[in-house]
């Protein structure tokens, strides 16, 4: 986690299972204070995110097969919303 607590690192949307399953890469900081921009998080920054889907075909350790309209909603601001994977039992590493 960042040194505030929160936001996950960007080691932990890259390298980690549970990371690669959030269907949200972080961009870029925004400091909404001073208007500053940054590629890596300090103190009062925001993360921004994409969605992307990671984890969505029959290669994957997982593949998506729910998630809720909430997540398709395009409107600006925090989002809630339910996904459901499905664990790929013929999976080869």
């Amino acid at each position: 986690m960042t040194s505030d607590s929160s936001f996950p690192h960007a080691n932990f949307y890259k390298n980690t299972m549970l990371g690669k399953m959030i269907p949200f890469n972080p961009e870029v900081y925004y400091n909404p204070q001073t208007g500053e921009n940054s590629l890596t998080f300090s103190p009062g920054f925001v993360e921004i995110s994409t969605k992307k889907i990671k984890y969505n075909s029959d290669t994957d350790p997982v593949k998506l097969v729910y998630a809720s309209p909430s997540l398709t909603n395009d409107e600006e601001g925090p989002i809630i919303f339910v996904l459901v994977y499905e664990v790929n039992k013929n999976y080869i590493p």
